[in-house]
């Protein structure tokens, strides 16, 4: 008979310890998995309320309920569930707020007891003035109230509205024809921010004004925009500078960007000394970031305080 010894005791009680560590581990690890898991549905549905915040945003101020229509279709079509949301507006401070809660079960951590947790996110949007922005066309506007609806020469054929040598043209990113041309066509694709220096197109320009504006009439392949009903998307819709002259009144070089403004292009009326590009003054919301200090003249940006 093999005789008991304290080694087999000391053996025995190391298996014990053994498997005791063994469930601890197995259960904290499954443990550390659902977690993991659980930070993913918070960071995906995170993501959920910003976009859709953004996208009801877009419907501020003009109507208030289309804008939660919004912010749930967008967040319905990006995963959530209508139960999860709770989408409120507010019309003093033109913002709107999307909050979202979901439960998030358990697979792994249900051997130590634990069946799931709740995570939610929040989000809340507004409009602001447009203080920075991409996609200027090279035409602009001497500050001044504007109206909407009211047709604007955003270039002129001929001085001296806007001093000699000088037609209301915009030299963005350096001067030149072609320059000029694609700006009209398709934007200045840099960031142009209150408080900036522009210089001024020498020139006409009258062929590449044409040619830049003609371009974009003939992108509008849908029912022809109006001031009272267009897409944030029509060809014809243009964001400008509103400027300060600067220097010599009677030969304006250069211009302080003093704010944004839409127009709705209508036309250019005429060749050479009668090329006057002609717009409709609208008010709309555009990707951008906002300014407390910009000059309000009907541009917005929306954007995340929350």
């Amino acid at each position: 008979m093999k005789k008991h010894s304290l080694l087999d005791d000391q053996k025995g009680a190391v298996a014990v310890i053994l498997a005791l560590l063994m469930a601890a581990l197995a259960g904290f690890s499954a443990l550390a998995l659902d977690l993991g898991g659980v930070y993913l549905e918070k960071y995906a549905l995170s993501n959920i309320v910003d976009s859709a915040a953004l996208a009801g945003a877009q419907e501020i101020p003009q109507d208030f309920l289309e804008a939660e229509k919004k912010a749930e279709e967008y967040a319905l079509l990006n995963g959530a569930k209508s139960k999860e949301l709770k989408i409120t507006t507010d019309s003093t401070n033109n913002t709107i707020t999307v909050l979202a809660e979901r439960t998030v079960p358990f697979n792994f951590a249900k051997i130590l007891g634990f069946t799931g947790t709740k995570v939610n996110a929040k989000a809340v949007a507004g409009v602001g003035t447009v203080g920075k922005v991409k996609g200027i066309v090279p035409f602009g506007i001497q500050e001044q109230e504007l109206e909407f609806g009211k047709l604007y020469d955003l270039k002129v054929g001929a001085p001296p509205a806007f001093g000699a040598g000088n037609f209301g043209a915009l030299a963005l990113g350096g001067k030149g024809a072609n320059r000029y041309r694609d700006n009209i066509k398709y934007g200045y694709q840099e960031w142009v921010a209150i408080g900036d220096i522009l210089e001024t197109e020498s020139g006409n320009m009258s062929g590449p004004t044409m040619q830049g504006v003609n371009y974009r009439i003939s992108q509008e392949n849908h029912s022809p925009c109006t001031p009272d009903n267009f897409r944030r998307d029509c060809p014809r819709l243009v964001t400008v500078p509103v400027y300060e002259p600067l220097g010599n009144k009677n030969h304006i070089k250069e211009v302080r960007v003093k704010g944004f403004a839409a127009f709705l292009i209508k036309e250019v009326a005429g060749q050479g000394n009668e090329s006057n590009v002609k717009g409709y003054f609208i008010e709309t919301i555009v990707p951008g970031e906002t300014s407390e200090t910009a000059g309000n003249y009907g541009l917005r940006a929306v954007k995340l305080s929350q």
